[in-house]
């Protein structure tokens, strides 16, 4: 017993380029700027546009490729500092993956103040410079043949980061990079093809390129060959095939990937149905903040599909997903409410 249908979404991204910092709050302001700072316990984002958010706004993260797609990384972050010219970002519980210095960053905040609103607050270094890396001696690396630059320059073209957009450019310096074996190149490529972005979409392509870098160990390009066999996409379906490479990238703490195990679990796709597995890779989900695997949990306790039910367990999970903006979780916490099973 599922709550919805597998979500088709989970085709990872995995490119890192622009942060989006989001309070979840649809009327909130738009606030622009460029991460100039990254790494697993903050985050600094130089503000380019004239507001800022306030101290202890929640914030999610994601990364977006203009035309490519947005996808979140799991986790949930709180800004904890607001300057003149920067807001810091710390993660709140476990978190995976982080945005890159020259990202822009986009934060929504519900009640926004002007830069010149505060100040009280006391100046920051600057960091380093905010932009793009210099493009000149990214397009000289790339062009020696270095496999890093050129993905950095496919990058760019892909989001027309320091330069106009363009695909055609993005896939050449993606495949130079990927012919050399990188594996964050050869997934961006598949994904091209995937979704025919500056490209005639070719399935075939999608899943050559994917099945290199996941025979790399790559987590993103092994879930992406998991969702194309297990929803047979451009292949026969195969659900035994599509088991394997989730559980590869599960393992690897992918949460896409074990919310996709999961329902595979709870589903009997590929493997006997199990409901005690289902929850253990819907909970590692859950907890690095992945809105589906949070619904299903709270699902499985609203239920009581293979564990006791339990409202109030119920609640809590629907309220996470909830507060990423899941609306159906969001109805099953109302339908909860109304009957009086939950306070």
């Amino acid at each position: 017993m599922l709550g919805r249908a597998f979500r088709l979404w989970a085709i990872g991204v995995g490119l890192g380029l622009v942060g989006l910092l989001s309070c979840g709050d649809a009327s909130a302001t738009e606030i622009r700027g460029l991460v100039v700072k990254a790494t697993t316990d903050e985050v600094m984002i130089n503000i380019t546009s004239g507001y800022r958010p306030n101290p202890g706004d929640k914030v999610e993260i994601s990364t977006e490729i203009p035309g490519l797609g947005v996808r979140p990384f799991s986790g949930t972050w709180r800004v904890t500092q607001v300057t003149q010219n920067h807001v810091l970002a710390a993660p709140e519980g476990q978190t995976s993956g982080t945005p890159q210095p020259g990202d822009m960053g986009v934060i929504f905040s519900a009640n926004p103040r002007p830069k010149s609103a505060d100040s009280q607050s006391p100046p920051t270094s600057p960091g380093p410079p905010a932009g793009p890396s210099d493009l000149s001696a990214v397009r000289n690396a790339a062009e020696r043949g270095d496999p890093e630059a050129q993905y950095s320059l496919g990058l760019m073209y892909a989001a027309g980061r320091g330069v106009p957009q363009n695909f055609a450019e993005a896939r050449k310096w993606f495949r130079k990079s990927a012919e050399q074996g990188n594996a964050r190149a050869q997934t961006g490529l598949g994904l091209m093809y995937m979704q025919g972005a500056g490209v005639r979409q070719d399935y075939a392509e999608a899943r050559r390129w994917w099945q290199r870098a996941a025979e790399q160990g790559y987590a993103v390009a092994q879930h992406n060959l998991g969702v194309m066999y297990s929803e047979g996409i451009g292949v026969p379906q195969n659900n035994d095939e599509g088991v394997k490479w989730y559980r590869k990238a599960a393992e690897q703490g992918y949460a896409g990937a074990q919310y996709s195990l999961g329902f595979m679990y709870a589903a009997g796709r590929g493997v006997p149905q199990n409901f005690a597995e289902a929850r253990k890779w819907f909970r590692k989900s859950a907890d690095q903040g992945n809105a589906d695997a949070q619904y299903e949990l709270g699902f499985m306790y609203h239920s009581g599909a293979g564990v006791h039910q339990d409202f109030a367990e119920a609640a809590k999970w629907y309220r996470k997903a909830a507060e990423r903006g899941d609306e159906a979780a969001r109805k099953a916490l109302g339908e909860l409410s109304a009957r009086g099973l939950i306070k």
